[in-house]
């Protein structure tokens, strides 16, 4: 496979390589790394060879590989220390993951919604079991678009932002789950808006992220 076919199966795979240009630059290998480290086995070292090219097309076809979680899993994904808050029952989301990102407001000009977190973290997590991405995370690129909280001078900057957009209210997320594609997301995200547990759901851009939100 050549550099650009390999962007776009982690691309489909969630891993964003960044733009699709054919280059194997700095994005691409953090890229490669990550789906080496979660498909296991691999040597992780950024490089797409002839073994992580095989890894790719079985993911693609099949899926990832089953993969148990290890206490250093679990410590390093849930919230660390007591917060006297629903965040101490989350299991695979921090308080900082949903911080707004533009560096200016302090991060929290509003608090996340609770149910809003619980759905991602009891629901959607629990439903693929496999680690779901706030768009962005700091460092990232900040006007990649997307997050959790965004205040109302960084909504605004963003192109096709609505004013009363449900992020600037906490109650929005736009997230990636590793592993899958949006459609698959937005597939079962359109369960939960029938059964009452989010207002809305749609892939952003037709790519792999994908908004929800809350009524």
């Amino acid at each position: 496979m050549n550099t650009r076919q390999i962007q776009n199966l982690l691309d489909y795979l969630g891993y964003a390589p960044g733009k699709i240009d054919g280059l194997d630059g700095t994005n691409t290998r953090k890229a490669v790394k990550a789906f080496q480290l979660d498909f296991g086995g691999l040597t992780v070292d950024g490089v797409a060879g002839t073994a992580t090219q095989k890894a790719l097309r079985h993911a693609v076809a099949y899926g990832m590989p089953e993969k148990k979680q290890t206490t250093d899993d679990k410590d390093s994904s849930a919230t660390s220390g007591k917060t006297g808050t629903f965040w101490d029952d989350l299991k695979h989301f921090k308080r900082e993951e949903m911080r707004c990102p533009c560096g200016k407001c302090g991060g929290f000009p509003v608090e996340p919604a609770e149910n809003l977190m619980r759905t991602l973290d009891t629901d959607i997590w629990e439903h693929f079991q496999a680690p779901i991405t706030i768009v962005p995370l700091p460092p990232n690129d900040p006007h990649a678009g997307g997050s959790g909280v965004r205040c109302q001078t960084y909504n605004d900057s963003l192109c096709g932002s609505v004013p009363n957009s449900r992020h600037v209210q906490g109650k929005a997320a736009d997230i990636i789950v590793r592993g899958f594609s949006g459609s698959a997301v937005k597939a079962y995200c359109d369960s939960l808006v029938k059964a009452g547990k989010l207002r809305y759901c749609y892939v952003i851009g037709g790519g792999n992220s994908v908004h929800v939100d809350i009524l």
